[in-house]
């Protein structure tokens, strides 16, 4: 394909829907998360996400728009199952950076966009082409790229600490949700999600397992897409999950000699 025809095709991208997706996926990430951190704004990186994203590779390629975007919702699919959970674990082993994403079935609403995104994708490029400056549809180009990895871009720390609830693991996310909190069941775990003094949002990371009537949380890892957890000093960073902890009453059964982390008392009835 002559490198004409691709600048061509790259004029698409500076249309208002796929510049407003970018936008909204970016601003979303980087600033709405950080203040609302709530189902909404999870909600609205997946739309804006399959829609620019499906749009951009269309672009790309410059042809078999359809197949692109059937398999951009195929792979969007297995993204949001635990089926991607091996492919993530291996990744997470390289020296590069690190991704995340929930196991959450109702993320897959977002594949509605879908059709819309094809719909002005044939417009876009049925108008005819516009000259544009090389510099702008490219740093729009770089700009989407960039956006995509960070979606799903993640700062890691891993530790190995055990807390025991007397909330049984199938009403542990259902007893942080009504105390005003945010959390999910994820991949056969817990996330509970927290914010960090002064850095943003985190979530920690729990293997979940009964022992007797109480239930024990085990603390693989703690993520973040906007704070790097790694620079945060521990003492901060256990100080900061505690009050979601308190929120199933969770104590630290064990001290650990690497954090300095030593056991709370049992948290008062909230």
């Amino acid at each position: 394909m002559p490198p004409s025809a691709l600048h061509a095709r790259l004029n698409a991208l500076l249309h208002p829907a796929f510049v407003s997706a970018l936008l909204l996926l970016i601003v979303n990430d980087h600033l709405l998360k950080a203040t609302f951190h709530n189902a909404i704004t999870g909600k609205v990186s997946d739309f804006a996400g399959v829609f620019a994203l499906a749009y951009f590779l269309a672009i790309l390629v410059g042809r078999w728009p359809t197949l692109l975007h059937l398999i951009v919702a195929l792979a969007f699919t297995w993204w949001k199952s635990p089926a991607s959970q091996p492919f993530i674990d291996t990744w997470n082993t390289a020296p590069w950076f690190d991704i995340a994403r929930v196991v959450d079935p109702t993320d897959l609403l977002a594949l509605i966009v879908l059709p819309g995104s094809l719909a002005i994708l044939r417009r876009a490029r049925s108008a005819g082409t516009v000259a544009r400056r090389a510099w702008l549809r490219w740093t729009v180009a770089l700009i989407a790229l960039l956006a995509f990895t960070a979606t799903s871009r993640v700062s890691r720390r891993d530790v190995d600490l055990t807390y025991l609830s007397p909330v049984s693991a199938d009403a542990l996310v259902a007893t942080v949700l009504a105390r005003n909190g945010d959390a999910d069941a994820s991949d056969g775990g817990l996330m509970l999600v927290f914010e960090v003094e002064g850095c943003g949002q985190a979530w920690a990371r729990f293997d979940v397992q009964a022992a007797g009537d109480l239930t024990q949380l085990r603390l693989r890892g703690v993520e973040s897409r906007q704070c790097d957890v790694e620079a945060v000093a521990w003492e901060q960073l256990f100080n900061s999950l505690r009050p979601a902890l308190s929120l199933i009453h969770a104590r630290l059964l064990t001290p650990h000699p690497l954090t300095g982390a030593m056991p709370h008392p049992p948290y008062p009835d909230a």
